[in-house]
């Protein structure tokens, strides 16, 4: 399933696809070269750890704190009040490296769930960080989520499609109506300019960004 998952990814980005991808730590994405994981995901994943209890709670606190102080410096950072490159210097020299040893030290906690979670993260350490390296990089997902929301509001709502060319004709709209509304490009204006290009024979309009 996973082997099947990861080529269904690899299928949908393409073989050349060069930037860095935000997502959870679903193994569907294991094989992406530039990924960055969400870090409002693995906060859930940090409470989940406390409050299991055990062992592993003081690992799960720790992680949680250090979040805390993390996102901090990040909000400083997207509203000004710090310099990028001020905030990324205590992101990555100082909270960074307590984060490791954190990790490290849930790998012998004593809770064999904790102790695979905090293994996987050291796995994936770049991928922790590549907010850090990559300008334009968030650290979580919470804007595609909220792209999506449209689509699984409407979902619920209609109960799906009940053809294969009815669920191509709404992923399509749906993706088109969702990249117009980020590009702020009026959605029934593309839509014009794609029956009149139609009707005279040219090429389609192009949602990519100008810029």
């Amino acid at each position: 399933m996973s082997y099947t998952r990861c080529k269904v990814v690899e299928h949908l980005l393409g073989a050349d696809y060069a930037h860095v991808l935000t997502t959870d730590r679903c193994s569907a994405y294991a094989r992406v070269a530039n990924r960055q994981l969400c870090w409002a995901h693995l906060r859930r994943d940090f409470q989940a750890v406390i409050d299991r209890g055990g062992a592993g709670k003081e690992a799960g606190e720790m992680l949680l704190l250090i979040s805390n102080i993390v996102f901090d410096n990040w909000h400083q950072i997207r509203d000004g009040t710090l310099s990028r490159e001020a905030g990324i210097d205590r992101i990555l020299n100082w909270f960074a490296p307590e984060f490791r040893l954190t990790l490290e030290s849930g790998t012998r906690c004593g809770c064999a769930r904790t102790q695979r979670f905090c293994a996987t993260l050291l796995g994936h350490w770049d991928s922790l960080w590549a907010f850090c390296r990559v300008a334009g990089v968030e650290p979580t997902n919470n804007s595609a989520e909220r792209a999506l929301r449209p689509a699984v509001m409407w979902r619920k709502r209609s109960q799906g499609t009940r053809s294969e060319v009815g669920s191509r004709y709404v992923a399509t709209m749906l993706s088109v109506s969702a990249t117009c509304k980020q590009q702020k490009r009026g959605v029934w204006l593309w839509l014009t300019q794609v029956f009149n290009n139609a009707k005279s024979g040219k090429p389609m309009p192009s949602l990519l960004p100008t810029s």
